[in-house]
């Protein structure tokens, strides 16, 4: 037994050693882990000649644009695509439609120097200035700035007191001629020209009154309801030669109420009446839907303003724009200035009273070193924030329009009033309206009160008081 396993062991030594000699025979040269990291790699000889890649010479990259406001407002493609105004403290507000496809953002927490540096960053990134009211702005309280790239239009105001900016956009937006100074114009008026201001007497009740420039030329700010237009027409033709059509540079309409736009109905209705007038703008600052929607307006005075450019013409013949007069703007009708000192974009909705008057327009009327203040129907609402934007010197103007042709806001004044023992109030209406405190109160004040009851009121600038000149009261019925 012993002998046959010795002979087993053998037999397997022998075959290992005959597999180990078979196996080292066919591979004599397999790498080693020392050969495998030094090895030279070796690259195939390719079949084709390969394409060579096109040489270019290095060119710098392309320079990042400014962080535009579609970071944070994507669903409004033209603020969207305006640069940002970002500081450590700002704070957006939302984007808001705040009538006539205008688009505005409101920017908190925001400084003079904050508006200024904006300018230059709009400027670097290709928007042209076209008009700016200054380095003092109004009283130093609202600057505004306006600037175009392409079609776009973006006004930029600033308000002093609400350390806020607010960049107001349209696309394709006209821009008036009178937001410039016009010398060459000015120096042709006649030797002795005067710019007068006429109160019309009105069938009911509402604003009327017509600025005679001394070039002849007027300014009409509301008039009433559709019937006074006709009087309206007849008073402007017996201010020029006889033969020649009145121009009016700019019908300018506070706010959406039939009392103060009403007139421009007649417009439509009448065939020949458009044909007496040259009408080389309209000024109105329309308001937002969700405004409209507020205060229950019935449209009807909007679609009548939006009908102008289809029965009027200018001089050139063409329908005449429309514009939208906004807050810290500044218009030039000859010698004449007019400033923009409110406009219903700037009210929170939430500080309106819910009626349409509270989107009045305010302008100061500068005339031969005078200041005539008028605002249309403008409510608490709207006033208090006046207040809180200017200063009382500011407010304080050399002839007042009393608010709402009579229908004050008792409030308004007695936070507002100082000393106004030099100021004239024109009130549009036939008497004053006594059972009004307000009414009384601005009366034991003022300088002089002056109503239409008993025929149109005509002012000559610059006003002395008790000058007025009261023309033969008309039979307005006539016109129904």
């Amino acid at each position: 037994m012993k002998k046959w396993l010795c002979l087993l062991c053998a037999s397997v030594l022998g075959l290992s050693i005959f597999l180990s000699a078979c196996v080292t025979s066919v591979e004599p040269d397999a790498p080693t882990k020392d050969s495998i990291e030094t090895a030279e790699p070796t690259t195939p000889e390719p079949t084709e000649k390969p394409t060579e890649a096109p040489t270019e010479e290095p060119t710098e990259p392309a320079p990042a644009g400014p962080t535009t406001f579609s970071k944070w407002f994507r669903d409004n493609a033209l603020i969207g695509r305006i640069p940002a105004l970002i500081t450590k403290s700002s704070l957006y507000g939302e984007v808001l439609d705040v009538g006539d496809k205008w688009y505005q953002l409101d920017i908190h927490n925001t400084t003079l120097e904050d508006y200024w540096a904006y300018l230059d960053l709009l400027q670097e990134n290709g928007y042209d200035l076209f008009v700016s009211n200054g380095e003092n702005g109004l009283d130093n309280a609202v600057f505004s700035t306006t600037l175009t790239k392409g079609d776009d239009v973006v006004t930029v105001c600033f308000m002093t007191k609400m350390e806020t900016v607010y960049v107001t956009a349209k696309e394709g937006a006209p821009l008036s001629p009178f937001l410039f100074y016009n010398a060459d114009d000015v120096a042709k008026n006649a030797p002795g020209a005067v710019n007068k201001l006429t109160m019309r007497e009105l069938v009911n009740f509402g604003n009327g009154f017509v600025f005679q420039l001394k070039n002849n030329h007027f300014i009409v700010w509301d008039n009433g309801i559709e019937k006074d237009a006709y009087y309206l027409v007849d008073y402007l033709e017996s201010c020029v030669p006889a033969g020649e059509k009145p121009i009016i540079d700019a019908i300018m309409i506070s706010h959406d109420h039939s009392d103060h736009g009403g007139f421009l109905n007649a417009f439509i209705v009448s065939e020949t009446l458009p044909t007496r007038i040259i009408v080389n703008g309209l000024y109105y600052n329309w308001p937002s839907e969700r405004v409209v929607a507020a205060t229950n307006s019935d449209r009807a005075l909007l679609q009548t303003i939006n009908m102008m450019r289809f029965v009027l013409r200018d001089e050139q013949g063409n329908s005449p724009k429309m514009y939208r007069p906004m807050a810290g703007q500044q218009y030039y009708f000859n010698d004449v200035e007019f400033d923009v000192v409110w406009s219903q974009e700037y009210i929170p909705y939430e500080s309106q009273t819910g009626d349409m008057n509270d989107t009045s327009t305010h302008f100061y009327v500068l005339a031969d070193g005078q200041r005539f203040l008028t605002g249309g129907d403008g409510e608490s609402g709207e006033m208090t924030k006046l207040m809180q934007v200017y200063s009382k010197e500011y407010l304080k103007p050399d002839l007042y329009q009393i608010l709402h042709h009579g229908y004050n806001t008792w409030n308004v004044y007695t936070d507002w009033i100082g000393d106004w023992s030099d100021v004239v109030c024109i009130d549009s209406a036939p008497i004053m309206r006594t059972a009004n405190a307000a009414n009384q109160y601005l009366k034991d004040r003022c300088a002089e009160w002056i109503n239409w009851g008993d025929g149109s009121v005509v002012i000559t600038f610059p006003y002395k008081v008790g000058s007025y000149v009261r023309l033969p009261k008309i039979d307005l019925t006539q016109y129904y």
